[in-house]
Parts: C-alpha cells; structure tokens; sequence
C-alpha cells in the first residue's frame, strides 16, 4: 500500500500508529509551564490538568524543528 493510500484508508476509516520508539522528556518545576510556553507553538499555560495538547517547536524562521505532546500533570 503506498503512503497515499494509507492515509485515505485511515481518513476513511481509522488507523494505529506505533509511536513506543518515541522517547520521554519530563520538564517539571514551578517555572515548566512559562519555559514550555514560550518553546512551543500552543497555549501551555492554559492546559488543564492531566489533559494533552500535540504542538510544535519552531526554529528562528518558523520551520518545524519537531512535533510533540505536551502532557500536564502538575
């Protein structure tokens, strides 16, 4: 199946993606959320606790260097 057709069968349907290869960063502290904030591209200081938001970090120029959750649990 090519990659176009994998994203219309899961647009169409559903679909499963394996992310256990992705890794783990905790940030933790009273200054983590202002120090999120301002590395990534959503509102961190605004996220309930134990929700999640997917965002993105940027270079100077706006490129997207990665794209990552960001989970609250504190």
């Amino acid at each position: 199946m090519s990659s176009k057709e994998e994203m219309e069968a899961v647009r169409q349907g559903a679909g499963l993606y394996d992310a256990s290869a992705y890794g783990v960063v905790r940030v933790a502290g009273p200054d983590a959320p202002k120090f999120l904030q301002n590395l990534t591209t959503n509102d961190v200081l605004n996220l309930p606790l134990g929700q999640l938001q997917y965002s993105a970090l940027l270079d100077r120029k706006g490129k997207v260097m990665a794209l990552f959750s960001i989970i609250r649990t504190e």
